[in-house]
């Protein structure tokens, strides 16, 4: 007995529960996919009918009740063309994104994975800043981040200070910050997450101009006798040539050509990176050319050796006592522990660099009034910018010069009193006309205006008419050609 009971139980529930209509979530019609946005129908447990849509610009999903799946599929389709007509009016694309956008701490590591640069050290230095971005930006979705958060992190970051009151972020670093923020909601509205990019409309933070030492000749050679032997020429080329520190250490002999005296010259190619593996183009991806001095030229050959001595064509230049090429790490070991020997100190107890060198050499070069292109070709630099810091550090001796040299070209005049300067006009040289008055009958003597020689030809029958070859006069003349040509 009870278990027919249960049996008819089981029957009526499932009698029930067939009679019940079921969910359909993202159920949509073929007018409904190719509309722009996304939007679907969901059956309701009351049997009737919600259109929705997916609003990009609040986030929200407006829905709407009908009683049968074609009055709600063409009202959410009929919502969809006219939100996103409104914008498309004024030429502004709406994201058509079909789910939530993600949150900041997920999306940036998505971003970094597929972002097309190759250095190391740019990929470390963006990673570190969208670390510190997430403590402020982690819990926001990509679609809701506005322009008021993006000042609000830039004045809590300005206004954050250590316990002894220095500031916690110095602009150069809210710059770099700002650059990442930037890349990584542009790459949010390219993948569709999102409408437009806040910083576009608003200000970077300028970084300031970050001090650097210039080290003397015989600061140089301080360093250098505190340097290892294997060591030390990596230094005086990077003061002689400007090379960056991990150009240096990549440095192979197949890039250097020694045997052409006066025309050594290196090509700068491979670089070292900071995990110690070798990148095969250099910064700005731009192999370039270098002339080397004669000092570095002959250091190098020296290194090389000779005979059956001599280092192999494709071996690295710099290698440590094992054989090993020198990492950067190792570089910048060994010349920390060189400047603290030599006992070099700058401003502010400011030790020189590995970099410093590279920064030496451009200065050196705008003190010795290298034009500022050729400066810039040997740096390498692809904006005027970088290098124009250069000669400013150079000081204003190096801007003096070139006027002094432009007051010694024989153009220019050795007084400046009224004068002599008058003596030097050369009476070739063209002068105002002075203003002249009109004459009595109301023209002005040599005047080209029409109203003027219509003027002088009335009072004047003689002048200001052209007369033919024949003789006669302008009109008549033109008057017979058109009689002629009628004919």
């Amino acid at each position: 007995m009870t278990t027919r009971t249960a049996s008819k139980t089981s029957k009526t529930s499932k009698a029930r529960s067939s009679s019940r209509p079921k969910k359909r979530k993202n159920h949509q019609s073929p007018a409904s996919k190719a509309a722009p946005g996304h939007g679907w129908v969901e059956l309701k447990d009351s049997g009737n009918y919600a259109g929705r849509y997916s609003d990009p610009t609040t986030g929200r999903k407006p829905s709407k009740t009908f009683q049968t799946v074609a009055e709600a599929d063409a009202w959410q389709i009929a919502m969809r063309h006219e939100l996103h007509g409104t914008y498309a009016a004024v030429g502004i694309k709406l994201p058509t994104f079909r789910r939530g956008a993600p949150d900041f701490k997920d999306f940036w590591p998505t971003w970094l994975d597929n972002h097309p640069t190759e250095s190391v050290a740019t990929r470390r230095t963006y990673r570190d800043n969208a670390k510190m971005l997430e403590k402020f930006f982690g819990e926001m979705r990509m679609d809701l981040i506005t322009e008021d958060d993006v000042r609000r992190w830039l004045r809590e970051a300005r206004e954050a200070h250590k316990p002894d009151g220095t500031r916690k972020w110095a602009d150069s670093t809210l710059n770099t910050r700002w650059k990442v923020l930037k890349q990584i909601l542009a790459a949010a509205a390219k993948a569709e997450l999102r409408h437009g990019n806040p910083c576009d409309d608003l200000k970077a933070p300028i970084p300031e101009d970050k001090p650097f030492r210039v080290l003397t000749e015989q600061e140089l050679c301080l360093v250098l006798v505190y340097l290892p032997q294997w060591l030390w020429l990596a230094a005086l080329i990077a003061y002689d040539t400007g090379l960056r520190a991990g150009e240096v250490l990549g440095l192979r002999w197949a890039r250097l050509e020694l045997d052409a005296l006066g025309r050594e010259v290196v090509t700068v190619a491979e670089v070292m990176q900071c995990n110690n593996t070798l990148r095969h183009y250099p910064k700005g991806k731009k192999v370039a050319t270098i002339p080397l001095t004669a000092r570095v030229a002959e250091a190098l050959r020296e290194f090389r050796g000779t005979g059956v001595n001599r280092k192999s064509f494709h071996e690295t230049v710099f290698v440590d006592p094992n054989g090993k090429p020198v990492t950067y790490d190792r570089l910048k070991a060994e010349w920390n522990r060189a400047v603290k020997k030599a006992g070099l100190a700058g401003h502010d107890n400011q030790k020189p660099t590995f970099h410093d060198l590279r920064h030496s050499f451009a200065t050196n070069l705008a003190r010795a009034n290298v034009p500022f292109y050729a400066i810039q070709a040997m740096m390498r630099h692809a904006k005027a910018d970088h290098t124009m810091r250069y000669i400013h550090a150079a000081g204003g001796d190096v801007l003096r010069s070139y006027l002094d040299q432009m007051h010694a070209l024989p153009s220019a005049p050795a007084s400046t009193a009224p004068e002599d300067l008058r003596t030097l006009i050369e009476p070739s040289t063209a002068m105002v006309a002075p203003v002249q008055r009109p004459r009595e009958d109301g023209t002005r003597a040599e005047s080209r205006r029409p109203g003027d020689r219509r003027t002088a030809a009335n009072n004047n029958p003689g002048r200001g008419v052209r007369r033919g070859a024949a003789g006669a006069r302008g009109p008549a003349r033109r008057a017979a050609v058109k009689v002629a040509g009628r004919r």
